[in-house]
């Protein structure tokens, strides 16, 4: 038998098929578990000296698919692809294509081939999501978008709405605004660094977005309910903008949301039930960048309503004394100092540390008087000291407003 096309070979043997040169000393079965293209394995032949492209070797004989390595069947000869040394641990699969929930690899170009290659079929699950377009001056990769350094127009914004993945940075728009379509497919969108003033009431009802990234951004006022149409959203990070007031209600009804990231804002001002009905977050980040001489005004219920808040960063010790009990903080209120005098400074407060920098102060000057012989510096002393220099610039705050209350 002779094949009529010049890259392909006869079968022989008694059967009459032909296979591509491509098929060439590569050991695959079907279904049925016969051998493909041949099943007299003449296709086979000689294949110790051959050389695979995309195929796992096997040594001093034929090529495997990746696929085949690691499942539990015996392909190499003495099964050398299902080595417990390489298949009880979980492999890397450097620069290879992870089967999900599997052990086994396969080689980026037997993704979306046409053909199932993992146990889940996951190979071949986003495979529709290639023939997107992808935009001018942007990166695609089969579902995922990245622009950076563009102009965004409606139109533009239009056609990035069918990605899973958006990723937009140090992009411009026509208006401040972004609107977001009914139609959006969109889980994961990031946006950072363009400029973004407000986004809130522009995401569709019908939504499935997981993750949200629009740090470094302009955003200076979240309103309430702000993000009530994303019953899905588990990510939120809002951090490096000018929010400086959270008012209540911003996150109602995110009961899927777990990680809220508000650092490096000026927040001065956190309302009551900010987070009602949205009891499932597990950490929030709130770096907030203030002077020492601003006053911060946060509701002390405000994180009460967080039963599995389990971390908290911050650079503020009063706001860790707002956490629930559970709720690990970044910073530890000092030594000198209790959450009681953080959260409730009065004038009374003001004068006992005056009393206490005094008994300090007198104490200091009798050492020094009869020569340090006997020293009446103590530990407690010393704590008093500091706590009133620690609360000395909210003394002043109290005395003015006191001032400005009488006149």
């Amino acid at each position: 038998m002779s094949c009529t096309k010049p890259h392909q070979l006869p079968c022989r043997g008694g059967q009459n098929d032909c296979y591509n040169i491509s098929q060439l000393c590569i050991y695959e079965t079907d279904d049925f578990n016969h051998l493909i293209p041949c099943r007299t394995g003449v296709h086979l032949a000689n294949s110790s000296l051959f050389q695979c492209n995309n195929h796992c070797k096997c040594p001093y004989s034929y090529c495997i698919p990746w696929s085949y390595v690691c499942n539990g069947r015996w392909d190499c000869p003495h099964g050398v692809d299902e080595n417990q040394k390489n298949c009880v641990t979980k492999p890397t699969c450097s620069y290879m294509f992870q089967c999900k929930n599997s052990r086994q690899c396969i080689h980026l170009a037997q993704v979306c081939n046409n053909k199932k290659e993992c146990p889940q079929h996951d190979d071949e699950k986003f495979c529709i999501e290639s023939k997107l377009s992808c935009l001018q001056s942007c990166f695609c990769m089969l579902s995922a978008i990245t622009c950076n350094q563009r102009n965004f127009s409606a139109p533009y914004l239009m056609k990035i709405y069918s990605f899973i993945a958006i990723t937009l940075k140090q992009c411009k728009f026509d208006q401040f605004n972004i609107n977001f379509q009914s139609s959006m497919r969109t889980k994961i969108l990031t946006i950072t660094s363009c400029d973004l003033e407000h986004f809130c009431g522009f995401f569709p009802k019908q939504n499935v977005l997981l993750h949200i990234d629009f740090s470094s951004n302009n955003v200076s006022f979240l309103k309430p309910i702000c993000f009530q149409e994303l019953k899905l959203l588990t990510f939120l990070d809002v951090a490096k903008n000018q929010i400086s007031i959270i008012v209540p209600n911003t996150f109602v009804y995110n009961n899927n949301l777990q990680f809220v990231n508000l650092s490096r804002n000026p927040i001065i001002s956190v309302g009551d039930n900010v987070f009602t009905n949205s009891t499932n977050i597990i950490y929030i980040a709130m770096v907030v960048n203030v002077s020492v001489k601003q006053t911060l005004d946060f509701h002390q219920s405000v994180f009460q309503e967080l039963p599995h808040l389990k971390y908290f960063t911050t650079n503020k010790h009063k706001i860790c004394c707002l956490l629930p009990e559970n709720a690990r903080c970044s910073v530890s209120v000092p030594w000198f100092q209790t959450c009681d005098n953080l959260l409730q400074f009065s004038l009374e407060t003001f004068i006992l540390h005056l009393i206490k920098c005094h008994l300090f102060v007198q104490s200091l000057i009798w050492s020094i008087a009869s020569g340090f012989g006997q020293s009446k510096i103590t530990d407690k002393s010393i704590k008093w000291y500091l706590g009133g220099i620690f609360k000395c610039d909210r003394c002043c705050t109290v005395i003015t407003s006191l001032y400005a209350m009488g006149n």
